[in-house]
This record gives structure tokens, sequence and C-alpha cells, in this order.
């Protein structure tokens, strides 16, 4: 595969967010096994946090508007949780009982927020189009 189809690939609406979907149904089933003490806990968590971005994903690959619009605002509120969670993170990275939560949360939080900035840029662009019109072409 060269980087030209790579690079087509994860340009598609919605690829970037079905990854992520991929990488946190992964973590449900890797992490029960590494902790098996918070067997509900890592198998739970990844999945609720998979289910919006899922919709998401989906919507993009709509060809509507409005579908992709509505990603775009779920996409929103998700990038305000993700960095909200990588503030907890450093706050719990400063506190020493609780270094090992941040070290295992603020990589997740990280590239889930960085996925939805993507996302949230590709909308935006889809949008006002690549010169900073309506997007139409007459």
């Amino acid at each position: 595969m060269n980087f030209a189809r790579i690079t087509q690939t994860v340009m598609r609406p919605g690829a970037s967010d079905l990854a992520c979907v991929g990488l946190l149904i992964i973590g449900s089933i890797v992490g029960p096994t590494l902790e098996p003490s918070h067997r509900d806990l890592w198998t739970l968590a990844p999945l609720v946090i998979a289910a919006p971005i899922l919709c998401a994903g989906v919507l993009q690959c709509l060809s509507s508007q409005i579908a992709t619009l509505v990603a775009g605002v779920i996409h929103a509120l998700l990038f305000l949780l993700y960095s909200l969670g990588l503030l907890l993170s450093a706050f719990l990275f400063v506190t020493v009982l609780f270094a090992g939560t941040a070290v295992v949360l603020a990589p997740v939080c990280l590239l889930l927020a960085l996925n939805s900035a993507f996302t949230l840029t590709r909308v935006l662009w889809q949008r006002k189009g690549p010169r900073g019109g309506s997007g139409k072409t007459a």
C-alpha cells in the first residue's frame, strides 16, 4: 500500500472515528485480561466512550449535510469532554497516589481529542470549502 492510498482512506468521512471505535473495542477486550479485579470497568468504559464516536462516524458516512453537522456538534462536545479529561489527568499526575491513573487516562483522552479536532476541521472545511466560501460551486 502506498502513502497516497493510506491518506485517501483516512480522509474518507468517518474513517478516523471508526478506527478509534475499533481501538476502544480492542481495549475493552484486552483490559479485563490485564486487570481482572476491575473487569466491569474495563469492559464497559471503552464501550460507553465508543458509542457517541460510532454514532458520529455513521452520521458522517451518510451523504446528508445535516447529518454531517450533527456529527460536528457531537464532536464539539466530545472535544470539550476529552480536553477536560486531559486537564483531569494533568491534575492526577501531580497527585502521587493517582499518577498511574493519569498515565492510563492521558493518552486515550489525547487520541480522542485529536480525533475530534480532526473531524471538526473536516466538517468546517467541507462546509466552508477550501477558499472560505460556502462550499457550493456555481
